[in-house]
């Protein structure tokens, strides 16, 4: 996850305290501020520390009710876009839409950043 951009849902599915008021660790993973579960890029919880063991942070770190809501970015024409829906068909439809700008501002933006 590190170097992308990424949008999740803020609130952590723990107690649903917000994941804005975390931080993210050197791995690229976001800390929420209460009680220590992590996320990684796409929302999976890679981190419990509340857990008794290996395997049962295993078990509950796999469950989908441990994952927080990540929705599809992209960067494009210096600007970060947001799909506003989340899922594997959203991550497809946001990778097939167009960049909603005029073809002027595209074009601008491409002459002021030469490849």
């Amino acid at each position: 996850g590190q170097g992308k951009w990424r949008c999740r849902e803020d609130a952590c599915p723990h107690r649903l305290a917000p994941l804005s008021e975390g931080r993210l660790e050197s791995d690229g993973t976001l800390q929420c501020s209460y009680h220590g579960w992590r996320f990684n890029g796409h929302g999976r919880c890679t981190e419990i520390p509340q857990a008794l063991d290996e395997k049962a942070k295993a078990v509950a770190c796999s469950s989908s009710r441990s994952c927080i809501t990540s929705y599809p970015v992209r960067e494009d024409c210096g600007l970060i876009w947001v799909w506003p829906t989340a899922g594997p068909a959203a991550a497809a439809a946001a990778a097939a839409a167009p960049t909603p700008l005029a073809k002027s501002l595209i074009e601008f933006f491409a002459a002021q950043n030469p490849p």
